[in-house]
């Protein structure tokens, strides 16, 4: 289901602010932002992050939405393993 996916990726985004406190793309126009997300990579996370936590995020914003893990997948311990 899509409109699932877009919900993995928002939650990615605010997992990401709450980890960090910032936005994992920042622009100063809705324009910029857009072609931010569909073209930048994603920034590493801090050293501080664990690993497991790091790789959460990065799954969850996942440019290719069939890349990214299901509501059910991230119920699954297997998936928050590093």
């Amino acid at each position: 289901m899509q409109s699932e996916k877009v919900d993995i990726w928002a939650l990615g985004i605010i997992f990401h602010q709450m980890i960090t406190g910032t936005n994992p793309f920042q622009h100063e126009s809705v324009w910029g932002m857009s072609d931010a997300i569909k073209n930048e990579p994603l920034k590493e996370l801090p050293s501080e992050v664990s690993p497991s936590i790091r790789g959460i995020i990065k799954r969850l914003l996942d440019k290719e939405p069939d890349k990214r893990p299901s509501a059910i997948d991230l119920l699954k311990v297997n998936v928050i393993k590093a």
